[in-house]
């Protein structure tokens, strides 16, 4: 897609934006631990991955973006998934908004006209109907999620539940960084869901020292360990 081209244009003017880009540091256990979650039952079911936890920036979406390059193999290393955000406060209408506002479905004015009058039914059908004109480009969706798909109390949302039962979504297509953890996975075998640790201190400052290195920079050890224990 365009913005896969626009990337590696980028890398091309940026070199250490690429390298930022590329570096995977610490985190090969956990994408073990999500792949082998995801390959335990059937794929068919698989709609939704999730990978939660705080705070900001402990590399929820990074793995997330790894995970869907391994599982996807027509994926090249400048492919980002499309992107939307979302607030507790957000539902179902917000969710319409910002993928007709991505792709243009439709005009802004009649999706925000559908999205203050249709029924509740009408308007999940319509999600459905857009992730599924996705799909058949090959893009995969990801959602920053805080508190609109994944509750506070672990559950999801009426809508988003809703969404993930539909039948017309038939394989993994939604990728959630949330900082609430999912636990009702019992009730979702359409979900893999899994919780991200903060770094160690020593994988912490590996991290920081590869990210200075790709800027041409260096760090002593005694101003590495007081950085990544401050942060």
């Amino acid at each position: 897609k365009l913005e896969e081209e626009l990337n590696k244009l980028r890398w091309q003017q940026y070199p250490s934006m690429e390298k930022n880009e590329k570096t995977f540091v610490g985190r090969d256990l956990d994408m073990g631990r999500l792949r082998q979650k995801y390959l335990q039952n059937d794929l068919k079911l698989r709609k939704v991955v999730i990978v939660s936890g705080i705070p900001d920036g402990i590399g929820r979406r990074r793995l997330l973006t790894e995970f869907i390059r391994k599982i996807e193999t027509n994926k090249d290393e400048a492919y980002n998934p499309f992107s939307i955000a979302l607030d507790k406060e957000n539902s179902i209408e917000d969710f319409l908004l910002r993928l007709n506002k991505l792709f243009l479905f439709v005009g802004n004015e009649e999706m925000t006209t559908f999205a203050a009058t249709a029924l509740k039914e009408e308007k999940l059908k319509k999600a459905v109907e857009f992730l599924s004109i996705m799909a058949e480009s090959g893009e995969k969706l990801f959602i920053r999620d805080n508190g609109a798909c994944v509750k506070n109390d672990g559950s999801l949302s009426s809508w988003f539940g809703q969404l993930v039962k539909s039948g017309g979504i038939d394989h993994t297509m939604l990728f959630i960084a949330s900082r609430n953890r999912f636990t009702h996975g019992y009730d979702f075998p359409e979900v893999v869901s899994m919780e991200l640790e903060p770094l160690t201190l020593d994988n912490a400052k590996t991290l920081l020292r590869q990210y200075l290195d790709n800027k041409a920079k260096s760090i002593t050890e005694e101003n590495a360990d007081y950085f990544c224990k401050k942060t």
